[in-house]
């Protein structure tokens, strides 16, 4: 796969929730390669007896497979990143990796919050890798099944308020400026359903790295 990472440094990034689809997986690597894509962020993985599949063998792929069930990852398709598996903290709904990228070390987080789960288990949960990891740099893209006008959805609830509470006490900073543009659409029997649940968060370190 050629990467042009390192002559234009940036690293390029994609999130998305799988589905648990086999077919949406073997869609992703396509993206992929299509799209030159650095580092996936990804929720809902497909997954088999509490492994991660259908990634090929040449992307790292970063999950937790000591729980019940994985519902987050992180994969690597660029061969030339650094990336350390910050495994005390990785779980089913959250998993860390440590990236180097020139002179920057980055935590990214890909989380899930499931939307029959009180969303403040992980929310606290990432408190407390905030603080005892203390990361100079940190990027967390989250699909949160929280709604807030804050990030563009057209109703409140609960979940946001609580999500908004977590924000401004880590002093983090909130990225998504898809206004126009829902994160999550799907038509069921027919009816369509979107909404903007899927975010990228950052700290104030991290958010000057950030770019579209």
């Amino acid at each position: 796969m050629n990467n042009t990472l390192n002559s234009n440094k940036i690293i390029k990034c994609l999130q998305i929730n799988m589905q648990r689809s086999k077919v949406v997986t073997a869609n992703l690597i396509r993206t992929i390669e299509d799209l030159n894509i650095d580092i996936i962020l990804a929720q809902e993985p497909y997954v088999i007896k509490r492994k991660v599949c259908g990634i090929p063998l040449n992307l790292k792929t970063i999950f937790c497979d000591l729980g019940e069930k994985p519902k987050t990852a992180i994969i690597i398709a660029n061969k030339s990143l650094q990336v350390i598996n910050v495994c005390t903290y990785t779980c089913d709904n959250a998993t860390f990796a440590y990236i180097q990228f020139l002179n920057n070390s980055i935590t990214f987080c890909s989380a899930y919050c499931p939307p029959l789960k009180d969303i403040k288990i992980e929310l606290n949960l990432i408190s407390n890798v905030i603080i005892k990891l203390k990361p100079n740099n940190l990027i967390i893209s989250m699909d949160t099944n929280a709604h807030s006008r804050n990030w563009f959805n057209n109703s409140e609830d609960a979940r946001g308020d609580t999500l908004n509470d977590f924000l401004a006490q880590n002093n983090l900073i909130l990225h998504n400026d898809n206004e126009g543009n829902p994160t999550f659409h799907t038509i069921r029997n027919g009816r369509v359903y979107q909404s903007s649940i899927d975010l990228t968060i950052s700290d104030i370190n991290a958010s000057l790295l950030i770019k579209n």
